[in-house]
């Protein structure tokens, strides 16, 4: 943890992949948690006291992120919690979805809609794919 040291004011977000019994020590060293699966959302919503958080959903790479079966259920979770919510929600377009991205882009807005409506709070959007995000500049996302 030397770079939180170094920098100590530094924001560092872990993106998704962490086990969701790591969250507890993850968060104590300041670190932003990514809310991935039922598991983490559940590690998330334990901590003692709420810490920032993010949210990564499935834009249809099928890997990481909440899909949309569990979408408002994590939502409802998170409302209905003494959480403050996520500082933000992400996806990831992969290279294969490049002919597709209007879809998956489409998939990624109606979390973001859902979110904002059910959450009532500001929050930033992120996408991950450099490519993607090169080659339509218009996307809107933070």
């Amino acid at each position: 943890m030397a770079r939180c040291e170094a920098f100590p004011a530094a924001e560092i977000l872990l993106f998704a992949g962490n086990a969701a019994e790591e969250i507890p020590a993850l968060s104590d060293m300041d670190i932003i948690v990514t809310v991935h699966d039922r598991r983490s959302l559940q590690a998330v919503l334990g901590l003692d006291p709420p810490r920032p958080f993010f949210l990564k959903v499935d834009s249809g790479l099928s890997r990481y992120g909440l899909d949309e079966a569990e979408w408002r259920n994590a939502l409802v979770a998170i409302r209905e919690s003494r959480h403050l919510g996520p500082s933000g929600i992400y996806t990831h377009f992969g290279q294969g979805q490049r002919d597709a991205v209007l879809h998956a882009t489409a998939r990624f807005d109606r979390y973001i809609e859902q979110a904002r409506a059910l959450l009532a709070r500001p929050f930033v959007t992120m996408a991950s794919a450099s490519r993607t995000l090169l080659d339509h500049p218009e996307l809107p996302y933070d």
